[in-house]
């Protein structure tokens, strides 16, 4: 449910009911600079749409180790989603919670307060700048 939520609120980048000639989508290497590896398993992908709130997705496929994203400068980036598993363990431990029930994907509005955001392993990341 909160999925789909996030989806219809950002459906300006996420299902878009038209772009337009351009599309407002910038993919990019882990460093913000373009074009990505394409070979690679860690990409960027920027919605920037001046009339709508920006939204980063963060990925990082590697199997180990982690991937610092260089976020764009000039903004307030607030994390909507974040599936690294330490959000399930810091759930679990702080809230005596069903450890079978994952609580990692959704750490609604904290706000990005570093110039790069560590992505682990086998996670994705979407950041979505602050009204």
């Amino acid at each position: 449910r909160q999925v789909v939520a996030l989806r219809k609120e950002l459906a300006h980048a996420f299902a878009p009911a038209s772009y337009g000639s351009a599309a407002p989508i910038t993919w990019k290497a882990p460093n913000n600079t373009e074009p990505p590896n394409w070979n690679g398993r860690q990409l960027m992908v920027h919605y920037d749409d001046p009339a709508a709130a920006e939204v980063l997705v963060l990925i990082n496929l590697e199997r180990t180790g982690s991937t610092d994203f260089t976020l764009p400068t000039g903004r307030t980036w607030q994390r909507r989603i974040d599936t690294q598993a330490y959000f399930d363990t810091a759930f679990i431990t702080d809230n005596g919670a069903d450890p079978r029930v994952s609580h990692n994907a959704f750490a609604a509005g904290d706000v990005v307060t570093t110039a790069t955001y560590g992505v682990p392993a086998n996670s994705i990341v979407v950041l979505v700048t602050a009204p």
